[in-house]
């Protein structure tokens, strides 16, 4: 790759999502990859590991090569900093400014929607006020805060995301879900549809996500908050998702149009409102007033749900 690049610099490219980012990076053909984590990476990226410059940096660390951050022009943040500790996060904010005062590049950092805490608003959107109930949700709000602050002081633009439950790229999401319906009785499977029913399950896809920081990266997207979700899609309910792993787990019998459950979703409901206190009403959607890419024009969510049900059922045998 040319040195004469501008570059992208991902933080904690640790994450699950990293993989799958960079690749999509690497396609645009236009960026030097840096990707920082204080893990070794080296052979995460197969191939394309020669168009990569790893970056393995301990953020009290102060011997990294300052000069590489010099033509970077966005930074991607998918560091946790619920999982650092005080020091560890003070440490790692001293050095998020250090390479901003270096670059003054723009910054898109990854939160989430759970922000929101337990919101009672029917649709959520960026305008919605958040109220945190758990340690988590907090951190998470005090966070984008404290990058908002950072954003401002040197002024470049930020983008702070707030997806809904990822699923893909080997995340976590939904894999126990599905690891306990897969060991269920027929029984035990024909009360979790009677339980969940139509419930919105709020996930979203990770290919999506990317796809929404690469248009940032692309093109003049306003700054600002934004909400990543696909709370439209009409698969993005349990029942439906039920019917989807069916057809995996039992390919050999034919889709049933049976669909008597017992009524148990207001017994549901009632022990959500007093168990899931710090979530958001479970008949909440989450739409974004000015999405980056619209989901309505994303037409792969069930091939990539359908995916990472087989990473699922591939990683439990």
């Amino acid at each position: 790759m040319k040195d004469s690049k501008p570059s992208i610099l991902i933080l904690g490219a640790s994450s699950f999502l990293s993989k799958s980012l960079v690749n999509k990076l690497l396609g645009l053909k236009k960026f030097q990859i840096l990707c920082q984590s204080r893990k070794n990476l080296y052979g995460l990226y197969g191939k394309n590991e020669s168009e990569i410059i790893y970056l393995r940096i301990n953020y009290a660390n102060k011997s990294y090569p300052s000069e590489i951050f010099k033509s970077c022009t966005y930074i991607i943040n998918l560091v946790n900093a619920s999982s650092l500790g005080n020091e560890q996060l003070m440490n790692f904010r001293k050095f998020l400014k250090h390479v901003i005062f270096i670059s003054k590049a723009n910054l898109i950092h990854l939160s989430t929607a759970s922000v929101y805490g337990r919101s009672m608003n029917k649709i959520i959107t960026e305008l919605s006020g958040c109220n945190p109930k758990n340690s988590y949700q907090k951190n998470k709000l005090k966070d984008e805060n404290e990058i908002k602050k950072i954003a401002e002081y040197f002024d470049i633009k930020f983008y702070i995301l707030r997806p809904t439950e990822i699923v893909g790229d080997k995340s976590l999401n939904a894999k126990k879900f599905i690891k306990n319906y897969q060991s269920s009785s027929f029984l035990k499977k024909y009360f979790y549809k009677s339980l969940y029913n139509k419930r919105l399950s709020h996930f979203v896809s990770s290919n999506f996500l990317i796809q929404n920081i690469v248009k940032i990266i692309e093109g003049e997207i306003t700054e600002g908050i934004y909400i990543i979700a696909q709370d439209n899609e009409s698969l993005n309910n349990f029942s439906e998702i039920l019917k989807l792993l069916d057809s995996k787990l039992y390919p050999e019998i034919k889709s049933s149009k049976f669909s008597f459950y017992l009524p148990l979703w207001l017994f549901f409901s009632f022990f959500y409102m007093i168990f899931r206190s710090n979530q958001v009403s479970i008949k909440s959607r989450f739409i974004s007033k000015n999405p980056i890419i619209d989901p309505n024009n994303y037409l792969n969510f069930k091939n990539d749900f359908s995916e990472h049900i087989d990473y699922v059922l591939k990683t439990t045998k």
